[in-house]
């Protein structure tokens, strides 16, 4: 509980507020898929020759996460709706659960697919004549 007095009333020792609490699953999301998406990234290769590839697929990870996480995204596409003056706890549960698997997935993708299209890359350009 944090006792500011723009904050609504304590929730069964979380809190409740109308500027704060619907921006979390956003940043949950955004931060936990930065985390996994670049620790299996350095975990899978040893050396730092596809940190540009392992940046790509953090960032268009984290924004998949948080479009995925929003508010909006869940009331316009999904059809959830959460009153902004109640604190849901499977709400706010849901909504990071979904902003994280849908940007790990998008930043694993990326990773993935970039792996595999950087070697053909380069065994091509090798193949070419000078002609």
């Amino acid at each position: 509980t944090i006792p500011i007095a723009d904050w609504g009333a304590p929730v069964g020792g979380a809190f409740s507020s109308t500027y704060l609490s619907p921006h979390l699953p956003v940043l949950l999301a955004c931060a936990g898929t930065g985390a996994i998406v670049a620790a299996v990234a350095r975990s899978r290769v040893q050396d730092h020759s596809s940190d540009m590839l392992t940046s790509a697929g953090v960032v268009l990870g984290a924004v998949v996460s948080a479009t995925a996480a929003s508010l909006s995204f869940h009331y316009v596409i999904l059809g959830l709706a959460s009153p902004e003056d109640s604190f849901s706890i499977a709400m706010f549960a849901f909504r990071t659960l979904v902003g994280l698997l849908g940007g790990v997935a998008v930043g694993m993708a990326v990773i993935i697919v970039g792996r595999r299209i950087v070697p053909t890359h380069r065994t091509n350009a090798g193949m070419m004549s000078p002609d």
